[in-house]
């Protein structure tokens, strides 16, 4: 019985150690603006969409995807 305890208690510490190692706060990348403005148009937003592409446009102006988006 105390064997399997044991076993239990480090098979418990482990996988806490393994999973405390990822944060979950971790800041997520930036979404990809021509997603971003699609879905602001799917929420009917679109003057943030046309922001977002705005943006995108200013660091990337051949981008013919976000062009397309902005038609």
């Amino acid at each position: 019985m105390r064997n399997l305890s044991l076993k239990i208690a480090l098979f418990l510490g482990l996988s806490l150690s393994v999973s405390c190692r990822s944060n979950v706060f971790e800041p997520v990348e930036d979404p990809n603006p021509a997603d971003q403005a699609t879905a602001y148009m799917d929420q009917q937003k679109p003057d943030e969409a046309i922001s977002v592409l705005n943006s995108a446009l200013k660091s990337d102006p051949n981008n013919y995807q976000l062009i397309s988006l902005m038609a």
